[in-house]
């Protein structure tokens, strides 16, 4: 996204890449910002969980045979055997 112009004290003006614009309330803006900006930090936990499960399982790969990753609705369920 690429904020282009302020219209109004309450109103944003967006670009997007792809050339389309639309008009947001500021309040509307801030909750997109905030929704964008927590899915980054989200991406961010699960990159690092992976991490750890791999470092993990490499430590651990004697005694295991299978581990598995599951993702679902509401949480992450993991398994080793």
């Amino acid at each position: 996204m690429h904020l282009v112009n302020y219209l109004w004290p309450s109103d944003v003006l967006v670009y997007l890449k792809d050339v389309d614009k639309f008009v947001l309330t500021a309040q509307d803006d801030v909750r997109a910002f905030r929704a964008w900006d927590k899915s980054v930090q989200l991406q961010r936990q699960f990159e690092d969980l992976l991490t750890r499960l791999c470092r993990w399982i490499t430590e651990n790969r004697g005694h295991i045979s299978t581990a598995k990753l599951n993702g679902r609705q509401n949480d992450i369920l993991t398994h080793a055997e």
